[in-house]
């Protein structure tokens, strides 16, 4: 059997993981909810790991040397230690976050467009309280939300209307 295809198609899996995880850092969409995020992060736990099983069994052929088997295991580890090293750094690196506090104003146009109080806190690695923030959210999907500043001293009544329950 041609191993070839394997390894390339976990080389190009690597590659677009990678790339769809910088590329989320430079847009300005977040995801809707904690629990999405969470299982984008458990998918990446998982894929990542598989990916280089993969491609790292695609390598190994029956003409290799005991050294080139033991040499591609070890490669297969370090690269597994450098993976949970950066997988730490990302998963606990970002304690922090936003939570939406109350709903102020709902758009009459489009009912996934709020102005919504939303509070940054970083839990119980930060001792300062939670900073407030009015900000405009408009959500896709249910999946994904853009999120900008909003100001509320110069809202047009014909577009928005008060809401008085938190969200």
């Amino acid at each position: 059997m041609n191993k070839t295809p394997l390894l390339a198609f976990s080389i190009g899996a690597i590659v677009v993981l990678f790339l769809a995880a910088l590329a989320w850092q430079c847009i300005s969409l977040e995801f809707a909810s904690e629990s999405i995020k969470e299982n984008v992060v458990v998918f990446y736990l998982f894929a990542i790991p598989v990916c280089m099983a993969l491609g790292i069994a695609g390598t190994f052929t029956k003409s290799d040397s005991p050294l080139t088997v033991f040499l591609k295991v070890a490669l297969g580890a370090v690269l597994s230690v450098a993976y949970l090293f950066f997988a730490t750094l990302f998963l606990f690196g970002s304690m922090c976050s936003y939570t939406t506090r109350q709903a102020l104003f709902i758009s009459k146009q489009d009912v996934n467009r709020k102005i919504v109080v939303r509070d940054f806190g970083c839990g119980a690695t930060d001792s300062t309280p939670a900073t407030s923030h009015i900000q405009e959210v408009q959500t896709f999907g249910g999946i994904f939300m853009k999120v900008s500043k909003a100001d509320t001293t110069n809202l047009n009544p014909q577009q928005w209307v008060r809401v008085n329950s938190p969200n």
